[in-house]
């Protein structure tokens, strides 16, 4: 893998991540709609508290980190690996 599709590669995971975490965090602001029978009027600001959450700040991280080793190394079979550990731990969207 050559350093620009290693970049593209981790500009990539940086946007699936933030995606992701806008998912579940819509999809939790949506249950509780529902359990209310209503949707807030104030949902773009609860998204955007639930955005700058701690949570969602350590799975940022947790990126960050990945995609830092994916810079640096240079063997492409841990490169794989690290990325079916990540794709194995996840909970996809239903």
């Amino acid at each position: 893998m050559t350093k620009e599709q290693r970049r593209a590669f981790c500009d990539l995971m940086r946007k699936y991540t933030r995606l992701r975490i806008n998912y579940f965090n819509l999809r939790g602001i949506m249950v509780t709609a529902q359990e209310a029978g209503k949707v807030p009027n104030d949902w773009p600001l609860q998204l955007q508290v639930l955005r700058e959450s701690a949570e969602s700040r350590a799975v940022i991280e947790e990126t960050g980190v990945l995609v830092a080793h994916i810079l640096q190394t240079t063997d492409e079979d841990v490169l794989m690996q690290l990325i079916l550990e990540k794709v194995k731990e996840e909970d996809l969207p239903n």
